[in-house]
């Protein structure tokens, strides 16, 4: 199996230290240039070859950057960006930072799923002992967002301590 050369590894991480020398700090948060740079340097751990689809997504997605941020097309960089972003975490299983959390609109993984069951059963039990649907929406909202970031929470350190963090 053909590795990926560490001089490849190498040659994108200072091309993107190249590119965003002029970027701010938020325009390079904007790119997510720290779970780029991360990334990079997680590949040799990955396992894959240089011929995969993630290293060639991860050409197309640097090459679409461009020294000055204003001529960046943001719409088609996110698209791609989202692309090696989902193979990253269905194919290795590995989940961004707290510090370059991504937040998914995905109304069907697990956490929505789970908050959406959580929802359920305390609505049910509140209209069964309350009766009065005020009170319904006053424990139900509070309740789900604290559900959520729980569950959220315990995968991210479930996550941290089996070292798949990018």
């Amino acid at each position: 199996m053909n590795r990926i050369p560490s001089e490849w590894i190498t040659e994108k991480l200072e091309k993107l230290r190249f590119i965003s020398m002029n970027y701010s700090i938020q325009e390079k948060d904007k790119i997510k240039l720290l779970y780029l740079n991360n990334l990079l340097v997680k590949l040799p751990e990955m396992g894959i070859n240089k011929k995969d689809m993630l290293i060639k997504e991860l050409n197309a997605l640097i090459d679409l950057l461009p020294k000055d941020f204003e001529e960046l097309i943001y719409v088609n960089y996110l698209s791609k960006f989202n692309d090696i972003e989902y193979i990253v975490r269905k194919r290795f299983n590995l989940i961004p930072n707290k510090q370059h959390h991504i937040v998914t609109t995905n109304p069907f993984s697990f956490v929505s799923i789970v908050g959406y069951i959580f929802i359920g059963v305390i609505v049910y039990l509140s209209y069964l002992i309350l009766n009065r649907p005020i009170y319904i929406i006053g424990i139900v909202i509070p309740l789900s967002f604290v559900v959520t970031k729980l569950i959220e929470l315990y995968i991210y350190k479930r996550a941290k301590k089996e070292n798949r963090l990018i």
